[in-house]
């Protein structure tokens, strides 16, 4: 029996849909817990809006009662209703989080994170994937100012490669060619989580072949980042932000024996108010410095990667208005942030999604600021920007291309 007062997860994407000719609700779970899309009754809307941990199955009874002029509703069969949801790993209950729990320990014990988003995202086949790829670096401008050897670090998106083509090619044409001992990516932690930080140490798997982990590395960045690292890398599994740039890394850079530190950054919004800048935040300062002294480090040749993605405005992301009413004002913001992080201005960057109030949802916002903390002494070159219109939603997703070289 699920919780007394139950809580819907908060991770969860509802929308609506059909299926056998009848509205439904249609419920995914971006972590994966729930591998499958689940299609709810539309007489299970009024329940779902009313599970947020503070109504008890006999308040929900009222409430309902009351929604629908007196008419009784019988507590059990809300009872069921939410024992169904319980059981479907939908709740914040004990039964999902021993589900998670018993999730991240089968995935710790597996050495190499799979390509969860192949054949989907990209093409199963090596040799297809390296056509494909070629395809999408040949819309790549010439950008003559940039040489490959120079570069640091680099901005590039996340969103789904076929929408985000011409942004990846501008991005990954100034490294193809290079040289590098490793990489350190950070993407985005699409899911909640219990740190801001979660670091594996898997090896990443694509159809290009298995790049190592730098396990050195990541045992140092570990014992920086102990007051803010999770404590599993269970947001890896199919989180794709790290995924798409391993499958590019493999690609463009010169030598295949590269070594990655993949670590994916979660949520930073709900401190805007309390602080100025990330390394001003309890246990972060030293997970930063640890990540620049990696950075800097002569002896091995280190490029850091932030695959993000910017505004994402519309119904689908919680406006009332579409895309379209929203995007000139998404787009201003959009530009100040990338015209600050040009300028690593750790402040500044902070200080405009404080004047917005992150209302236009920049998913990379923690990854770029925390890029803004950590790079020094380098030049920022803006390379590229779009905005991408899902019209059946009337939303909008921004991204863009940047990178980094020494002076």
């Amino acid at each position: 029996m699920a919780d007394e007062n139950p809580r819907l997860r908060s991770d969860i994407q509802v929308t609506r849909g059909q299926a056998q000719g009848k509205q439904v609700m249609i419920i995914q779970d971006p972590t994966g817990i729930i591998p499958e899309p689940i299609a709810l009754s539309t007489e299970f809307a009024a329940v779902l809006a009313m599970l947020d941990g503070t109504r008890s199955i006999r308040d929900i009874q009222y409430e309902m009662m009351r929604m629908q002029g007196g008419v009784l509703v019988a507590s059990d069969t809300i009872q069921d209703m939410v024992d169904q949801l319980d059981q479907a790993l939908l709740l914040d209950s004990d039964r999902y989080r021993q589900a998670v729990e018993d999730l991240a320990e089968a995935y710790a014990a597996e050495p190499i994170r799979q390509p969860i988003h192949i054949g989907q995202a990209y093409p199963e086949d090596p040799g297809e994937l390296r056509e494909y790829l070629d395809n999408i670096l040949a819309q790549a401008e010439p950008k003559e100012s940039i040489q490959a050897d120079a570069v640091v670090a680099l901005v590039a998106p996340h969103i789904d490669i076929q929408v985000g083509e011409r942004v990846y090619a501008n991005a990954y044409g100034v490294l193809k060619g290079a040289e590098f001992d490793r990489v350190i990516i950070l993407g985005i932690m699409h899911r909640s989580d219990d740190g801001l930080f979660s670091l594996s140490r898997k090896s990443y798997k694509t159809p290009l072949g298995v790049t190592e982990t730098d396990l050195e590395l990541a045992m140092q960045l570990s014992n920086a980042g102990e007051g803010v690292l999770s404590e599993n890398d269970l947001a890896h599994r199919t989180e794709h932000s790290i995924e798409f740039q391993v499958v590019f890394l493999q690609h463009v850079l010169a030598r295949s024996d590269i070594k990655i530190v993949p670590i994916l950054c979660g949520g930073m919004s709900h401190m805007l108010t309390g602080f100025d800048r990330p390394s001003g935040m309890p246990d972060l300062a030293s997970f930063l410095d640890a990540l620049r002294e990696a950075i800097e480090d002569q002896g091995r040749r280190t490029l850091l990667v932030a695959g993000v993605d910017l505004s994402h405005i519309g119904p689908k992301f919680g406006d009332r208005m579409s895309s379209h009413a929203i995007v000139d004002e998404s787009e201003k913001h959009d530009r100040a942030l990338l015209d600050v992080l040009c300028k690593l201005d750790a402040e500044a960057f902070w200080a405009e999604s404080c004047r917005v109030e992150d209302r236009y949802n920049v998913c990379g916002f923690p990854a770029l600021a925390c890029m803004t903390e950590v790079l020094s002494g380098v030049e920022g070159h803006l390379l590229d920007y779009e905005i991408w219109h899902e019209e059946p939603t009337r939303s909008a997703v921004s991204f863009a291309a940047a990178a980094f070289t020494t002076t």
